[in-house]
């Protein structure tokens, strides 16, 4: 659904393997939401 953004970024300062780090698109959201879709947040 193309809803989140990847940061470029990884976690850091963890004992195991770093997790991608990413972020929610409100936009895209928004615009899905005013064609109908949702989904509790």
């Amino acid at each position: 659904m193309n809803l989140l953004i990847d940061t470029g970024e990884k976690e850091t300062g963890v004992a195991h393997r770093a997790a991608q780090l990413y972020r929610f698109d409100m936009e895209k959201y928004s615009a899905l939401k005013q064609k109908g879709f949702s989904f509790d947040l």
